[in-house]
């Protein structure tokens, strides 16, 4: 038995056995002990943490809202869901946990990047005094952070709308 082990697939056939033979023999206990136990760690685990929108600062709420507002308005695309605004405008700020960093996976929610694109949020008020661009237009000056909003959104846009693009 041993020099047939030795044989290319026999010995990885022989452990995948061994384990399935545990498996079947031990597998409804083991699954039973598991799930008893388990059950009451995850019920001491649970850190009564808000929902994602309550949980939101009011820096981070403006940021989602304005941002929000001016895709809407100025952009021609949502960033959030109808469903997602509903629950962000109806959402109530909690006096506990906050979300800390970056509050999503929104690359110009980052400090790290939005600086590198040299983005100004449109929650920043009077942003068009902080963003100079080379024209003599003094109307345009937000289209620079907004060129930079709508080209790392280009891959959601509807494909009509992604031919329109133009820089």
């Amino acid at each position: 038995m041993v020099e047939a082990l030795e044989e290319a697939p026999a010995w990885p056939l022989y452990v995948c056995f061994i384990l399935f033979l545990f498996y079947v023999i031990l597998g409804g206990p083991l699954l039973w002990f598991v799930k008893r136990v388990m059950k009451a760690r995850i019920e001491d685990i649970n850190e009564d943490i808000p929902p994602y929108f309550d949980a939101l600062s009011p820096e981070d709420r403006k940021w989602t809202l304005e941002e929000e507002r001016n895709a809407n308005q100025n952009l021609g695309f949502q960033i959030l869901t109808k469903r997602q605004l509903e629950a962000l405008e109806a959402s109530k700020m909690t006096r506990g946990r906050k979300l800390q960093g970056a509050h999503t996976y929104d690359i110009l929610a980052n400090p790290q990047y939005f600086d590198d694109f040299a983005y100004v949020s449109a929650s920043v008020e009077n942003r068009e005094k902080y963003i100079i661009d080379d024209d003599d237009n003094e109307d345009n000056d937000a289209e620079q952070s907004d060129l930079v909003r709508k080209s790392l959104n280009l891959a959601f846009l509807a494909p009509k709308d992604q031919e329109k693009f133009d820089f």
